[in-house]
């Protein structure tokens, strides 16, 4: 091996399977993979924190601020330099134990051997050449975007993911991430268990060289960062682990069973452990004191105390329940003096030394999270990937180009810090998340409707709300959104963006009962999804005392509320978009369908209901751009039960009295 007689090895992806090159004899003469091959000698690898100067462009730009996280850079304890390498390093030798100059001017000279040495791993001399050309750095960006938007590598067919994981291998965290999805299927269905305990250490070298990575990839102000790298993990484990998602449920469970009694969470460790997953799971910002206490009491369990004089106040020795107390501070930071503040930066350090520690004391830290009660760290991690804002373009918005009365086709949006659907989509690819069959239906009946509003209903963090505002100055809009956390970015974007005056949000579910009904927010019910934080509802009656929005305790409650109760005057172009509610949401507009109102309205997840609604007010139907007879209801089944249609296939219905030319 390229270690010499060292216990190093790696799996190499190929589309034959898993390639095992190996110095070790035991598992080298193993018959059930291919021939074990000599480690080559690892070829230069290109050093990617180039400037994009050379290329023009928003997109060029946006690539250039992301290649500080693309780099082959390592920051860990403050002793391994940045122009380390990433294929030196494994589970056991890792970046921070052989670089540590505190060893000597050459770092531990026993990870050492031929031309693995201080000057190729950890100065970087001999592999840094001129960065990638532009079609490999364009596959890294949009490779990263795909990651940081919540697409899910492991869904990918394989052939395609190797492809794209032998091409970005100047990327390092790309690769790395890219490989930790091929390594899945090995932990999974691996039917030796030394294949499964080879796959595991390959897996851990990889964690280690994240943990080794936390202020490279998630310190700094880039536009763009992270690569879901943790979330990935956690996906490994849960794909490997088929236990492990039955006890995230469970320790759910109790989470609500102690928030439910009277006196609320009792003071344990366990309870504020709960306290900490529970905001985790609802999205909901960590709480500074409960991460405070947590740590007190994960140090007192481990005979340890917190000292702030002590290196990052980490205590000694540490435990996965403090490392999930530092992450939790390290969040706090990081939302309130940014990803660039000494003090968020502090933090991660603090995050990399208790877990260093955790290694040395216990053994490989994959092993441990991979535990069914392990508390869930990797979700935790996952967390500090997640901007609070980003830099939407519409550039490239064929719309927006041509519309005399357009705005800035740039701005800043705020989206949610935590793994959302909408914001990943934000994040990843800089654009705002607004399907174009909507685009275009305001594009095309809002100039025609002069004085009408653009209503969206069931808004997030307003998408397709923004889209509108910029396509027409003369353009008001009007965003409903029940998820308090969206509302309050969306006034934010609002507020950074100067768009008070025509865009105005109202925080309300939408239902036909109007404020005899409201929406309690409750545990999701899809742990193992990727976006694992999307909104999960339950319609409850209101009580007389209840008012709107609401909240008891710690769980999130809001009063619904009538569209025509809610809207008195002409609406140009409707979007509802309630994930499965929006009969009840249409229903509540029969005042407007009524008085005339009802310019043209979009709806997701199409029903017979909905077209004879439309119908009965003498609106036109069309069903994923299939135009159905008045009143046919046949021809309406046929074309939504239509396997090229699908559940989600757009319902439109306009007012025929607006002439379109």
């Amino acid at each position: 091996g390229r270690c010499g007689a060292r216990s190093r090895s790696r799996f190499l992806m190929n589309s034959s399977g898993l390639v095992r090159r190996s110095a070790r004899p035991d598992v080298a003469r193993a018959s059930a993979w291919p021939r074990p091959r000599p480690r080559p000698r690892p070829r230069p690898r290109p050093w990617c924190a180039a400037t994009g100067a050379a290329a023009g462009g928003v997109g060029r730009r946006l690539v250039g601020a992301a290649l500080g996280s693309l780099a082959l850079r390592c920051d860990c304890l403050g002793i391994c330099p940045s122009g380390n390498d990433p294929q030196c390093w494994t589970a056991e030798f890792t970046c921070r134990r052989c670089c540590d100059s505190a060893h000597g001017p050459e770092g531990d000279t026993s990870c050492w051997t031929g031309f693995v040495n201080f000057d190729v791993c950890c100065a970087g001399r001999a592999l840094l050449n001129a960065p990638p050309d532009d079609e490999v750095l364009a596959l890294c960006y949009d490779t990263a975007a795909f990651l940081q938007a919540g697409r899910d590598p492991l869904s990918v067919e394989r052939e395609k993911l190797l492809a794209v994981y032998r091409r970005v291998k100047p990327c390092a965290a790309i690769e790395n991430v890219l490989h930790l999805a091929l390594l899945t299927p090995a932990l999974r269905d691996a039917q030796l268990d030394w294949m499964k305990e080879q796959a595991i250490w390959e897996a851990e070298g990889i964690l280690q060289w994240f943990v080794d990575s936390l202020v490279t990839l998630l310190g700094g102000s880039h536009d763009t960062q992270g690569f879901a790298m943790f979330m990935v993990v956690h996906r490994l484990i849960l794909e490997s682990v088929p236990e492990h998602q039955a006890a995230v449920q469970t320790l759910h469970a109790e989470r609500q069973r102690l928030q439910a009694l009277p006196g609320g969470i009792p003071d344990s460790l366990s309870s504020k452990l709960a306290a900490i997953e529970g905001a985790l799971v609802f999205g909901d910002p960590f709480d500074a004191r409960v991460a405070a206490a947590l740590l007190v009491d994960a140090a007192a369990a481990a005979d340890a105390s917190v000292d702030e004089r002590s290196a990052h106040g980490v205590p000694m020795p540490c435990s996965l329940e403090a490392a999930m107390a530092l992450v939790a501070q390290a969040d706090i930071a990081r939302l309130a003096d940014g990803p660039g503040a000494q003090t968020f930066l502090r933090a991660l350090r603090g995050v990399q030394r208790c877990l260093d520690d955790v290694t040395v004391r216990r053994g490989p830290l994959l092993k441990q999270l991979m535990k069914p009660e392990a508390p869930p760290l990797l979700l935790a991690l996952d967390r500090l990937e997640c901007k609070p804002r980003a830099v939407v373009s519409l550039v490239h918005d064929a719309f927006i180009n041509v519309s005399p009365e357009r705005l800035s086709i740039e701005f800043t949006m705020t989206v949610l810090p935590v793994r959302d659907w909408e914001s990943d989509f934000v994040r990843g690819y800089h654009d705002i998340h607004c399907a174009y069959s909507i685009r275009e239906l305001i594009a095309r009946r809002a100039p025609l409707d002069r004085g009408g509003l653009f209503v969206d209903v069931g808004a997030n963090i307003g998408g397709c709300a923004l889209w509108g505002a910029h396509f027409m100055k003369s353009l008001e809009v009007v965003a409903v959104e029940p998820l308090r956390a969206a509302t309050e970015a969306l006034n934010a974007t609002i507020r950074d963006n100067g768009l008070a005056d025509r865009l105005t949000v109202v925080r309300a579910c939408v239902r036909q009962e109007g404020s005899a009904a409201s929406l309690r927010r409750v545990l999701p019910s899809d742990l193992a999804s990727w976006s694992i934080l999307q909104p999960k509802w339950e319609l409850e009656r209101t009580p007389r005392s209840t008012t709107s929005g609401a909240e008891s305790g710690e769980t999130e409650v809001v009063q619904c509320r009538r569209l025509d109760e809610i809207l008195h005057r002409r609406v140009a172009v409707m979007r509802i978009h309630t994930s499965g509610t929006e009969d009840s949401a249409l229903a509540s507009a029969a005042g407007l369908a009524r008085r005339g109102l009802l310019g043209a309205v979009a709806l997701q997840f199409p029903s017979l209901e909905q077209a004879r609604f439309l119908w009965r007010f003498g609106l036109s139907v069309e069903l994923a751009g299939r135009r159905i007879p008045h009143g046919d209801e046949a021809a309406f089944e046929q074309a939504r039960l239509d396997p090229s249609v699908g559940h989600h296939g757009l319902l439109v219905a306009v007012d025929s009295a607006v002439v379109e030319p």
